[in-house]
């Protein structure tokens, strides 16, 4: 599970503000000074943090890496990224493991799957649960000892890493080298999801909505999809859409709320919830590519069909 393309993807989209947003499961704290340096990036500062990098701050300079490393387009960038981190995986495990994702990534040159997995486990042995999973992962990648794979992962979800929890549920979900176990997958998600981990949230959610191996749940969906959108799955907003405007329409079908709508009559349709899902569907058009866009847009203009005006009559 691809860890450091989230990291720059919330470092480009909001100044983070909690210390998970900023340091991986297990990983040793990130001095004040670091944190504010890194929460300025959203208005464009980047030169403290590279002071502090420069002057042999080794939490600097994992972040500056992981930027570098994985925001840069050039080659030469990249490069420099690489360089801070190896200098920083001497100190920092989470440096260790950022650099096998930039090995697996082919962030430092060509990808290189046998030093990702060497790296992983460096970073493993020096203490960060996380990169024992990600080390299980290449190997499946690799197709390479599939029974060790899952045992790292067991190894760094018993440890409490809400993304091995996550790849953990998706073996027993699938039945993936383990024997398909649904609940079992369940109980791995809620773990994960329980730490806002987005994939395990947004899954459940589909789970719920579903009725896939439990009663169907539309509460307990929106409430998983919700958490999933909140970390960063802007696609959970079509389901959250999916969702409210089925508490609109309540025991209507589509057919009969047309019908209601022919007749001027929308009294069986709750506003409240016809706004809310409108809402979350031009939120879905609008993080939408532009091939997905017309068909949100069809949702929402159908939806807007139902939303009563003032002059209109109950």
């Amino acid at each position: 599970m691809r860890f450091a393309a989230v990291l720059v993807l919330g470092l480009c989209v909001a100044a983070p503000s909690a210390k998970a947003q900023m340091v991986p499961f297990g990983a040793p704290p990130v001095s004040e000074e670091v944190r504010t340096a890194f929460g300025a990036l959203r208005s464009g500062g980047f030169a403290d943090l590279v002071r502090m990098a420069d002057g042999g701050r080794a939490d600097a300079q994992t972040y500056v890496g992981v930027l570098l490393a994985f925001q840069s387009q050039g080659e030469a960038e990249r490069s420099k990224g690489c360089g801070y981190l190896e200098t920083a995986s001497v100190k920092r495990p989470d440096a260790m493991h950022f650099l096998a994702e930039s090995y697996q990534y082919g962030r430092c040159g060509k990808v290189d799957l046998e030093k990702a997995i060497t790296t992983f486990h460096r970073a493993g042995d020096m203490g960060l649960t996380k990169s024992r999973c990600a080390e299980g992962n290449v190997l499946l990648e690799l197709k390479r000892e599939p029974d060790r794979a899952v045992r790292l992962c067991r190894e760094g979800a018993e440890a409490g890493d809400p993304d091995a929890q996550t790849d953990l549920g998706n073996f027993y979900l699938v039945g993936r080298n383990v024997p398909r176990d649904p609940a079992a997958a369940r109980s791995w998600y809620e773990k994960a999801a329980a730490k806002n981990q987005r994939n395990a949230a947004f899954t459940l959610g589909q789970i719920y909505w579903n009725g896939d191996g439990v009663a169907k749940d539309r509460v307990a969906a929106a409430k998983y999809w919700r958490i999933a959108y909140g970390s960063g799955r802007r696609d959970a907003a079509t389901h959250l859409g999916q969702e409210a405007a089925a508490r609109a329409l309540g025991a209507m079908t589509a057919n009969q709320a047309a019908s209601h709508m022919a007749r001027g009559d929308l009294t069986g349709i709750d506003q409240a919830a016809l706004t809310e899902a409108i809402s979350w569907y031009e939120r879905a058009r609008d993080a939408a590519a532009p091939a997905d866009r017309p068909v949100i847009e069809t949702e929402l203009a159908s939806l807007r069909r139902y939303v009563a005006q003032p002059s209109d009559k109950h």
